[in-house]
């Protein structure tokens, strides 16, 4: 079955939980799939960095229904135990962690932020476990306990519940990470992390009643898994350069297995470390990140930027969001004020502002690109403290084979406008050089 690990709220310690979970699990030597509710590209990193393994985004407003199940039935195949951390809190926005549930038939553990609770912890775990008959609240988490008094009186609050306490974290000072304006620094960037993750295992073996999370944490796969994106095939093979580093990192990791899948070499390929792009890339991908971070050394590299340049000027089929369409626009205005030429293939200036852009989106192509035919809705989301310079802001930009948006689309949700994209590069492969 597998088990959902949901937070009362956005910031009550799910995050760690989930980690610590994990890594002990792992250390224990335990096959575990883990997945990420909702649109987030941060936190499934770091599931990556503690399993080894990918974290799939289960978001149905980005896919839809059948695709969140199927997604969830491939990637648990032949695992022993599934762990989805939520989003939010537990009944938050849409997509949400209990709408996940629901769908997917899992229980639901509770992580509380009990730093200022004491006897109300009980009214808010009732609240909840009451709140939607369909959610079963199976077991709460206790966290940021201050010490055995405060750890007495909340299991003295919560015993009247037919709710099990499965868990309690005392506050962790020593595992708290930084985060920056889109959230959590990602672990590439973090150094030496072994002593990190010996400490999310420590919590994980000494914080849990692993007798009661096994049994939930388990799963049973049944028949053969099928991917859950349709199937998408190249006639020839094709090389698809796929940015990535520390200034673009923001990548669904059902978008990669999906290309390969399709038979899609993939080339992944540093903007900031990398020489120019090999004349056997056909296509190029340039995910989120932060180039507004990196935007001085971007454009110091003035070599590659030519590169990126010519060839789509030749009819190399680009495929950016974000922090891609960012890169991709004349300059870059970071939040000092300083503007830093970029590749120039877009006539757009972008800068950074202290105003963050947030939300599910449908937008409508008003013209052809590579991924989109003009007419065509796009569901999304939208994630950032940039914006267009001047104009009215658009939910595209395009030029020739150029696809450019603020849009970052799920591409499980999207096989016409995929399979458009991998069509376009067939295409163009034979006269890029």
């Amino acid at each position: 079955m597998g088990l959902i690990l949901a937070g009362e709220r956005s910031g009550a310690g799910k995050t760690t939980i989930t980690l610590a979970l994990l890594a002990t699990l792992v250390d224990w030597g335990e096959r575990v799939q883990s997945f990420k509710v909702g649109p987030d590209y941060l936190d499934p990193q770091w599931h990556r960095w503690v399993t080894g393994r990918p974290c799939p985004n289960l978001d149905t407003v980005l896919t839809s229904p059948a695709y969140v199940r199927d997604c969830y039935a491939y990637y648990t195949h032949g695992m022993a135990y599934a762990l989805v951390e939520g989003v939010m809190g537990l009944f938050d926005g849409p997509n949400s962690t209990a709408e996940v549930a629901k769908l997917l038939g899992l229980p639901v553990v509770l992580v509380v932020d009990c730093g200022r609770l004491a006897g109300s912890v009980a009214a808010l775990v009732h609240g909840y476990a009451r709140f939607d008959p369909q959610v079963r609240v199976v077991g709460v988490i206790l966290n940021r306990v201050a010490g055995d008094r405060h750890s007495e009186l909340l299991r003295a609050a919560l015993a009247g519940l037919d709710i099990p306490v499965v868990g309690e974290c005392r506050r962790q000072a020593e595992l708290h990470y930084p985060e920056r304006h889109l959230g959590l620094i990602p672990p590439a960037e973090r150094g030496d992390l072994h002593p990190w993750r010996q400490g999310l295992t420590t919590l994980g073996q000494s914080s849990f009643a692993w007798d009661v999370l096994r049994p939930l944490l388990q799963v049973q796969s049944q028949g053969q898994p099928v991917p859950p994106w349709l199937p998408l095939r190249v006639p020839q093979p094709l090389t698809i350069a796929v940015a990535w580093d520390e200034a673009f990192c923001f990548y669904y990791d059902d978008h990669l297995a999906l290309l390969r899948c399709a038979g899609v070499e993939l080339y992944f390929w540093s903007p900031l470390r990398d020489g120019p792009l090999p004349p056997e890339v056909g296509g190029v991908i340039l995910g989120g990140g932060y180039p507004e971070l990196w935007a001085a050394h971007l454009s110091e590299r003035q070599e590659i930027l030519q590169n990126v340049r010519q060839r789509i000027s030749r009819g190399l089929p680009v495929y950016a969001e974000c922090g891609g369409l960012m890169v991709l626009g004349e300059t870059l205005i970071t939040a000092d004020g300083t503007p830093w030429p970029l590749v120039g293939a877009l006539p757009l200036v972008t800068r950074m502002t202290q105003r963050l852009t947030l939300g599910y989106r449908q937008v409508v192509a008003t013209q052809d690109t590579c991924f989109v035919q003009k007419g065509h809705t796009l569901t999304g989301h939208e994630f950032h403290y940039s914006q267009v310079v001047g104009g009215e802001p658009q939910p595209l930009y395009a030029q020739a084979q150029v696809h450019g948006s603020y849009i970052h689309c799920h591409w499980g949700g999207h096989p016409t406008q995929v399979q458009r994209f991998l069509a376009s590069v067939q295409q163009a492969a034979a006269q890029v050089v």
